[in-house]
């Protein structure tokens, strides 16, 4: 299943493999993030005509000037490590969905962590 298409349920799993999930208001990458993102880095160097896209997810928690700043930071935080292991700028593609309301009410703790991510998705 291509991981940016999944639709708006709020209760299926997301394929680790294509997200990276962040704690709550915070853009730093965690060791199993860094670990499968040098997994992506190596596909991406291996073919060059490879594009990565990116995209940003905040929870609903906060204002959506706020959110929109998180899900930036998040992404900057992921295109830099991926240029740091040799990824060119060009194969990086950044869509932010930061301070859009999930489509559905979302108050779970389990249901607010889903949206705390970054999906990956090759082209």
């Amino acid at each position: 299943m291509d991981p940016i298409d999944q639709g708006d349920d709020t209760t299926s799993p997301l394929d680790p493999e294509w997200n990276i999930f962040f704690r709550h208001g915070k853009a730093e990458l965690d060791g199993p993030a860094q670990t499968l993102l040098g997994r992506h880095a190596r596909a991406l160097n291996e073919n060059r005509r490879k594009i990565l896209l990116l995209r940003a997810y905040t929870n609903d928690l906060g204002s959506r000037s706020l959110n929109t700043v998180v899900a930036d930071q998040r992404l900057s935080s992921i295109k830099r490590f991926l240029l740091s292991k040799g990824v060119r700028r060009a194969q990086i593609r950044l869509l932010s969905s930061g301070g859009e309301t999930p489509a559905k009410s979302c108050r779970s703790e389990a249901c607010q962590l889903r949206w705390q991510r970054v999906e990956l998705k090759f082209r």
